[in-house]
């Protein structure tokens, strides 16, 4: 044997090394997920009831810093009209992204919502005060701020989803199977050496975190009760800081005697759930539910949508803890375009899905700002205009899971535009 043919030997056995021990750490972080202490995953969310200060003005540029209200321009102008009425309206309106386009292309929502207010000689100046990332807490924070440097008439929010995000953040950190893995260090000092710290996070705990849980999950290596546990546990408080945020807010502009506007927020229902089914009492209930799934899917292609349902409404009494089943049979009810019975399931395929980085906000947020009776607070109800409207079903509505395409801007301008036309003032 020649010394090259050595070298290759040692260098397969090695790989095969590290392929092993990577494979039994990954199992090891299986077995200390499982034996998580729930109370205290309770404890990881404490952090994210406070602002962090990463976040920054969309249209502006300036990072974790408030110049006056005054210096900052409106970043759109919008096309003037002979105003016959002269009193104008301030209004602030903060999102994250999900609701502007970053940096004012062709079409933004605060513009258009200008544009057509002119357009019906309401005289209103709109200021698009969104920012990348921003949840309730980081929203409050931009609130409080900003309207000390300039008082605006009217605040209005679309927010929600950014707290689902950082909260489930908190539970692929507790599950964190990639970060400690040798396979993973040998790639990230090696391939990976060029990419800086966030997107190294983004690759690991957004990207292959919840691809193993999964995998775990459905080959049954990790706890589904476990999971379910912590899920709720997450969920509960994003849901949790979300409403003392937007208490806080509510009192902080009923002091100032500023109008609050509140935006229930919508999402992309046509992506498909990223959660595998994995809540099975035992595996011959799983490989019936699987089944059906199966034959359902198959007649669903075939365009057979009756016979589809019968095996979708089979699978979902098996296992109604999935976002598989009622995401399919929306999609077979809209084909038999029974639309509000589509929305109804995959609203509620929407709620079950919680292994992506892109989990969008749960329906008991939109549930709680309907509940809001404040004199100065109004609710503006765009997921439920969407809904009666059956804009929810347009492919076109979203450009992913969560952020409007930019030819969908003016049509929800015009749904908030009725609302601030309500104001109370």
């Amino acid at each position: 044997m020649n010394k090259p043919e050595i070298l290759k030997i040692i260098l397969i056995m090695i790989l095969w090394s590290l392929f092993v021990i990577s494979i039994l750490q990954l199992l090891w972080s299986f077995h200390e997920f499982n034996n998580t202490d729930t109370s205290e995953f309770k404890e990881n969310f404490e952090h994210i009831k406070y602002e962090n200060n990463d976040h920054y003005f969309i249209n502006t540029g300036f990072k974790d810093e408030y110049t006056s209200i005054i210096e900052i321009e409106r970043s759109c102008d919008v096309e003037r009209h002979e105003i016959t009425d002269n009193s104008s309206k301030t209004v602030y309106v903060y999102s994250g992204s999900s609701m502007v386009t970053p940096f004012c292309e062709d079409s933004d929502i605060p513009k258009e919502m200008e544009k057509l207010l002119r357009e019906r000689q309401k005289n209103y100046e709109i200021y698009n005060l969104a920012m990348s990332g921003a949840r309730s807490s980081s929203i409050l924070r931009s609130v409080n701020k900003s309207i000390n440097l300039k008082e605006p008439d009217a605040v209005m929010i679309y927010s929600g989803h950014n707290d689902h995000i950082e909260a489930h953040n908190v539970l692929r950190e507790e599950m964190n199977f990639v970060e400690n893995n040798l396979l993973w260090k040998v790639y990230r000092n090696t391939f990976a050496r060029s990419l800086d710290n966030y997107e190294i996070k983004g690759v690991s705990r957004d990207l292959l975190t919840p691809k193993l849980a999964r995998l775990g999950l459905y080959t049954g290596l990790i706890d589904s009760e476990k999971t379910m546990e912590m899920i709720e546990i997450t969920n509960r408080k994003a849901r949790e800081n979300y409403k003392r945020n937007i208490e806080k807010l509510v009192e902080l502009t009923e002091e100032r005697d500023i109008d609050l506007f509140l935006s229930t927020v919508s999402s992309n229902l046509k992506i498909e759930p990223q959660t595998e089914s994995f809540y099975f009492e035992n595996r011959s209930v799983k490989k019936n539910y699987e089944s059906y799934m199966e034959i359902g899917i198959e007649f669903l292609n075939r365009e057979n949508y009756h016979a589809a349902l019968e095996n979708f409404r089979k699978a979902y009494d098996i296992n109604n803890k999935s976002s598989k089943a009622p995401y399919y049979l929306g999609k077979t009810h809209e084909n038999l375009d029974n639309n509000e019975k589509a929305i109804n399931y995959l609203v509620d395929a929407k709620n079950r899905d919680n292994f992506s980085y892109d989990v969008r906000a749960k329906s008991d947020i939109n549930e709680y700002l309907r509940e809001i009776n404040e004199s100065h607070v109004t609710t503006i109800d765009l997921k439920k205009i969407l809904k009666e409207t059956e804009e929810l079903l347009n492919d076109d509505l979203f450009a992913d899971w969560l952020h409007y395409e930019t030819h969908s801007n003016n049509l929800i301008a015009e749904h908030l535009v009725e609302g601030l036309e309500t104001y109370k003032k």
